[in-house]
């Protein structure tokens, strides 16, 4: 494994308004002695999302999704998912579009465009697992993978946006019942809000529902004699009960840590105390890993660059796993926050009804949807940009909310999150506010029953998460139909809306523990006409006897004109009548003659076939 430390500052630069690199890049990449350069959408924490500063991939093609990896060389490609070929071919001019898993494989590709058998990437920006299944795969085919620790981009980028650290503050003195009670006083109905009253805790149990020290206490126990990195930032956030800004959407801050049986290390540019935990400054991390001695353990998603600081390294997904296993506490604020969610939501299906014949955007649909989510306490921001697409846009699995003006004769698709103090929520609706067509209702239906399917699971505990894919899927299929994105993927609780373990996917041998948090999202989108997606976050309970269930957290109404009754059988409506009742139950004693509670109403009805 090769490697330069050092890249002159080159005269070229690359411009931020269309994409297009000038060709420097290929000067830099002659003197290096490579034919082809990867690039990646991530940044050396190797984050979904990425600050301003890390958008290389952005700057080189134009192209904003979160997934995507540049092939620059003499037909220059870029690589992504089902979830952006629409929105990729509409932003990029200088790349090509290759599609994953349609498209032959990128060691393919570069196979072909490596003319001295010699491509280079940043050991800062390519998980240590891709890595070396990459190099294992173009070995083969006799090309050499060269890493470099500065990105020939970053040589390149004049006026590059510098790293911002913002505050950094501890969510472990938030109490759960204090925005528990908030959520009393809205209530309309007199004998529901001395129910919520009684069912309150009145102990002081803090919204994380597990101390960080008693979190570090596990970790050592798992650890044993070794010494543990972290770079993962969510990770981090989640075992010293910390939130930041760092990051659009998410709540995490830059940094990095070591922790071992008898010390611990937070690398952070905030002043902090924290009890029994040393405190060092961001840049001062590789200095102090440097000088790690004995057995190593990091994460598979650790960068190339920070595994080569140490000689004894091995893998380890146990703290990943272990963060994903909410505790008590987090699955209430989950629900507190599917509370506030359901009502937000419902509100605004009945407002666009009312305003759709306005000229209202996608746009507007959105900041609509924040303007009511800020009256709530606890609310902090979206968990993601949310997603209004009219029409044809639906169809664009990432579409960001745009100028296109919403028609009562289309099918509009909302794909929105929150982040409380409390909980993280991510939901998608697929409304119709004037007279759906049957292939719409239809597909719209197979959609539906696929989700329904899913969230009525019981099953063997040692059951692989693929399975919940397969049958979401089933009904969509018999048609002829399917969709290209993963089921589902796994959600942080007030931390990073993706969160892995779990994936709800074809390819995933992952096992399903209570207290996992995750989406069951099936859809299916027709280029240029209309998308639909149904998404529930839902958590894994467990049941008697080695079986667990699938229990659904999701408060928001489904629109009831979409469903073609012809379609569903009786297990479905009454699976389906109960989802209702308990939305009805939830969400009506705080929506009784305000706005949303028509809607409410309206799409709770039980269903008679």
């Amino acid at each position: 494994m090769e490697a330069r430390t050092e890249l002159p500052k080159h005269n070229g630069s690359i411009s931020a308004q269309d994409g297009e690199c000038d060709n420097g890049i290929f000067e830099l990449m002659t003197e290096i002695g490579v034919s082809v350069y990867l690039n990646f959408t991530s940044d050396e924490h190797l984050n979904e999302y990425i600050g301003k500063g890390d958008e290389r991939i952005r700057f080189l093609t134009g192209f904003s999704g979160s997934n995507g990896i540049a092939v620059t060389c003499k037909s220059s490609v870029l690589y992504t998912d089902s979830r952006y070929y629409i929105q990729a071919m509409n932003e990029m001019k200088a790349y090509k579009l290759k599609r994953m898993g349609e498209d032959e494989r990128i060691e393919e590709y570069i196979e072909s465009m490596c003319e001295n058998k010699r491509v280079g990437v940043c050991a800062k920006l390519i998980s240590s697992k891709m890595y070396d299944d990459l190099e294992k795969k173009l070995t083969k085919k006799g090309v050499k993978l060269m890493n470099v620790d500065v990105d020939l981009v970053d040589c390149l980028w004049n006026n590059r946006p510098s790293r911002i650290f913002n505050e950094v503050y501890s969510i472990e003195d938030k109490m759960i019942c204090e925005y528990q009670m908030q959520l009393v006083k809205m209530c309309n109905n007199e004998d529901y809000k001395r129910k919520l009253e009684h069912e309150i805790s009145e102990k002081s149990t803090s919204v994380v529902g597990m101390t960080y020290k008693l979190k570090l206490q596990k970790i050592q126990d798992i650890i044993g004699g070794k010494t543990l990195v972290i770079t993962d930032l969510d990770t981090i956030a989640w075992v010293f009960n910390l939130r930041g800004s760092d990051i659009m959407y998410n709540p995490v801050f830059y940094s990095y840590c070591l922790i071992s049986a008898d010390i611990v290390k937070l690398f952070v540019n905030w002043k902090l105390d924290i009890d029994d935990v040393e405190v060092h400054p961001y840049d001062r991390f590789e200095e102090h890993a440097r000088r790690v001695d004995g057995e190593v353990l990091v994460s598979g998603r650790c960068n190339v660059y920070v595994r080569s600081m140490f000689e004894n390294v091995e893998y380890t997904g146990s703290i990943r796993q272990l963060q994903s296993i909410k505790t008590d506490v987090e699955i209430a604020g989950f629900y507190l926050a599917y509370t506030y969610d359901g009502i937000a939501l419902t509100r605004l299906f009945e407002w666009i009804d009312e305003n759709l014949d306005e000229g209202i955007t996608e746009e507007k649909v959105a900041d609509k949807l924040d303007e009511i989510k800020k009256e709530f306490g606890g609310y902090v921001q979206p968990s993601f940009g949310t997603i209004v697409g009219g029409g044809p846009n639906g169809a664009i699995v990432h579409h960001k909310a745009g100028s296109k003006v919403l028609h009562r004769s289309e099918l509009i698709l909302i794909d929105s999150g929150s982040q409380y103090v409390f909980g993280t929520t991510d939901t998608t609706r697929t409304m119709h506010f004037g007279v759906p067509n049957s292939e719409q209702k239809r597909n719209y239906t197979l959609v539906l029953k696929g989700q329904l399917r899913a969230m009525q699971m019981r099953f063997k505990a040692s059951m692989p998460a693929s399975s919940l894919d397969t049958l979401s899927r089933m009904d969509l299929m018999k048609e002829g139909l399917d969709y290209g994105h993963a089921t589902g993927h796994g959600v942080g609780h007030f931390l990073c809306v993706h969160e892995s373990p779990p994936s709800i996917s074809s390819n995933s041998n992952e096992t399903l523990i209570p207290g996992m948090v995750f989406s069951i999202e099936p859809g299916y989108y027709k280029e240029g006409e209309y998308g639909i997606r149904i998404e529930n976050l839902v958590s894994i309970t467990g049941a008697d006897s080695g079986f667990n269930d699938v229990t659904n957290l999701t408060l928001v109404p489904y629109q009831l004109k979409m469903i073609d009754m012809c379609l569903i059988n009786d297990e479905e409506i009454e699976h389906l009548n109960k989802i209702n009742l308990r939305i009805r139950e939830s969400l009506e004693p705080f929506m009784i003659g305000l706005p949303g509670h028509k809607f409410l109403i309206e799409n709770t009805m039980p269903i008679q076939k």
